[in-house]
C-alpha cells in the first residue's frame, strides 16, 4: 500500500473516532440535561406541596395571634 493510501486510511480512521466520540458526548449530555430538568421539576413539585401544607397552619397561627389583640 503506498504511503498516501496509508495516510488517507489513518486520517479517515482518526476522523471516524473523533466523530463517534463527539456523538457519544452529545448523546450523554442530552441525557444528563433531561435528567437534571426532571429533577428540578420534581423538586419544585415537592416545594409547592410543602408550602401548600404549611400555609393553612401559618394563616391559622396569624389569626390566633391577631385575635388576642382585640
Amino acid at each position: 500500500m503506498p504511503v498516501i493510501g496509508r495516510v488517507a486510511t489513518g486520517s479517515a480512521f482518526t476522523v471516524a473516532l473523533v466523530a463517534s466520540a463527539v456523538a457519544i458526548t452529545i448523546v450523554s449530555s442530552c441525557g444528563a440535561v433531561h435528567a437534571h430538568r426532571a429533577a428540578l421539576g420534581y423538586a419544585k413539585e415537592i416545594a409547592t406541596a410543602e408550602r401548600l401544607e404549611t400555609d393553612p397552619w401559618r394563616e391559622r397561627e396569624a389569626m390566633n395571634d391577631c385575635s388576642g389583640l382585640t
